[in-house]
């Protein structure tokens, strides 16, 4: 299919009158319509089915992309990187998220929350040791059970440890799985590969961060520095820290740590975890080794 990229200039479709085109908002809503003005704010268009009826007028941030009836397909940024998916997956619990396609891979768009395995049965809430690594950190019971500092555990997650991860009762919903260290490196090979203007003008890692939470820092292109303009691929990770050891929360505001579901060889008190943050001189993340007793967000990938 022939993609044109589309800037931010007027552009007007004469399409014959039995055309059909689709326009594919960022919600993933689908409207078949008849095209009939594309402009740098706003997207015109009649409704198939009734085409002598009014025009109706849409915010063109609001579209994801366009396919016309004779196959070209609209976008309304450089290069289409990833896609919103609105309430896409509930856990056990009946916790709702939204995901998001980056790639060929589908996201969970929020930290996991849930307090159950797939089989029904409670998830231990007593902190882990590496002697008894079969405890799983869940939520620090120094801590209000709603929020931290005024963050509500929605955008904030629980905390896992990785023996929680490799349970073989399922800790993510049906038909998705925590990350192995290759997807975790698929991901960032992927975004790697676009240019900061395909990233709405962010980092791969400011790409990746959430909006919110994150310590201030006026470093040019770190998560830090004007947090407004992170998100870009719509991941919102969220700077949650991790429990340390089981004991407390460490670097909150400051790193967002993630599991993979990956093993060292010969280390056994270690697994596969992936870092973003908030100051890093480079991008700002890296795929890392951490001790498997620390309790760390979890973020779900969809089954192939």
């Amino acid at each position: 299919m022939k993609r044109y990229l589309v800037y931010f200039v007027l552009v007007t479709c004469f399409l014959s009158i039995k055309a059909q085109d689709t326009i594919i908002m960022r919600d993933a809503t689908r409207i078949e319509v008849k095209v009939l003005e594309i402009t740098n704010t706003e997207v015109a268009y009649k409704k198939w089915n009734y085409q002598d009826g009014p025009t109706f007028r849409i915010n063109v941030d609001k579209v994801f992309n366009i396919i016309f009836a004779n196959g070209e397909t609209y976008y309304d940024h450089p290069v289409l990187v990833s896609e919103q998916l609105t309430n896409y997956v509930n856990d056990i619990d009946g916790n709702v998220y939204n995901a998001v396609r980056i790639g060929n891979q589908i996201w969970m768009a929020s930290n996991l929350r849930t307090r159950h395995f797939l089989d029904g049965s409670e998830i231990s809430s007593k902190f882990a040791s590496v002697v008894d690594p079969k405890c799983y950190d869940i939520w620090p019971a120094n801590k209000n059970d709603n929020e931290i500092e005024g963050i509500k555990r929605e955008d904030i997650g629980l905390y896992y440890n990785f023996a929680a991860t490799k349970d073989k009762r399922g800790l993510c919903p049906q038909g998705w799985h925590v990350p192995s260290y290759d997807e975790w490196r698929f991901l960032t090979d992927y975004l790697e590969g676009m240019n900061e203007a395909q990233l709405g003008g962010a980092s791969v890692a400011k790409s990746l961060a959430s909006q919110n939470g994150w310590l201030l820092d006026n470093g040019k292109g770190k998560i830090g520095d004007n947090p407004s303009s992170n998100n870009t691929v719509f991941f919102g990770a969220f700077p949650a820290g991790y429990i340390f050891h089981g004991k407390k929360i460490v670097d909150y505001s400051k790193k967002a740590c993630f599991w993979s579901s990956t093993e060292v060889m010969n280390l056994d008190q270690f697994a596969d975890a992936f870092f973003l943050e908030y100051d890093d001189a480079d991008d700002g993340f890296e795929l890392c080794r951490r001790f498997r007793d620390c309790g760390f967000s979890v973020r779900c990938i969809k089954d192939n």
